[in-house]
């Protein structure tokens, strides 16, 4: 089934992207179906030109753009040049390569936008993934519109790791990272920093974001409208969205997961006791 840039962009003012917007895009545009006033290769600079004029010069448009290489392989991240993981689609590449783009220092969960609060959100002086000056928290704290362009949220609901990173759920820790990172081939002074799940086969931590997204559902908080064979999600408010995954969390603190893990007594981060407290110099005598 094909549909037209009107089509499209109807859907999106529908859902309530509007002037001066601040919006998050994962986009996976070929579920959609073709767009057929548009060739294949032009299909991420029209769906560009959609949200910028709806959101105008006054909106900021920020896309998923993480280097997974870099934790994966140890390749050194250049936030200039690096490419987007390609997982994360055509749409990121191209905004990822506008000449007025930010991205984060951050390789991974790597976000990248456009627009008046592209700097502020995409390239404050921090490298942790999901923490306190992360685009994530910046995300947050401007309230940014999410807009689901033919992929499910629960498949790219990368937020819910800074909002478990807030919370302080047991099953991820903050690994830091030796590679070294770069802008436009000048080495960062920066300790890099990811919240990312311990993979001991024993603990079975399953990610699961499904049951969340049927939640959000049934409150009405995700909007859906058709286009072509697929369909556009919205969620209006990244401050909702954090505090009703807040409110699932203080009832199940492994609430993003398949199951509880298996965690073992003594061993991290079910360690055990630490017994008698002791002063630096006993520690390290």
């Amino acid at each position: 089934m094909n549909y037209c840039s009107e089509d499209l962009k109807k859907a999106i003012k529908k859902l309530g992207l509007k002037k001066g917007d601040l919006v998050y895009v994962p986009c996976a545009f070929f579920s959609l179906g073709l767009l057929g006033d548009c060739s294949l290769e032009k299909i991420p600079s029209k769906i560009f030109s959609i949200l910028k004029s709806i959101v105008t010069k006054n909106g900021t448009i920020c896309v998923p753009a993480a280097y997974e290489d870099y934790a994966r392989y140890g390749k050194p991240y250049d936030c200039a040049e690096s490419p987007v993981d390609k997982a994360q689609g055509l749409f990121s590449e191209y905004v990822v390569n506008l000449p007025k783009c930010f991205r984060t220092f951050s390789p991974m969960n790597g976000v990248a936008g456009v627009g008046p609060l592209s700097r502020k959100i995409c390239h404050t002086r921090v490298a942790n993934s999901s923490g306190e000056g992360s685009a994530w928290q910046k995300l947050h704290e401007y309230n940014s519109k999410f807009l689901f362009i033919g992929i499910k949220p629960n498949q790219a609901l990368n937020f819910i790791y800074y909002v478990q990173q807030r919370f302080g759920v047991p099953h991820l820790y903050n690994k830091i990272y030796s590679t070294p990172i770069f802008e436009k081939k000048k080495k960062l002074n920066l300790k890099v920093t990811a919240y990312v799940r311990y993979l001991n086969r024993e603990f079975e931590i399953i990610e699961d974001a499904m049951k969340f997204e049927k939640f959000l559902f049934s409150e009405g908080i995700i909007k859906t409208v058709d286009v072509g064979k697929g369909k556009v999600y919205m969620i209006d408010s990244a401050k909702t969205l954090y505090d009703k995954a807040i409110e699932k969390l203080k009832k199940n603190i492994f609430y993003f997961l398949k199951k509880e893990p298996y965690f073992k007594k003594g061993i991290i981060p079910m360690d055990g006791q630490t017994g008698k407290v002791k002063t630096d110099k006993q520690r390290f005598s």
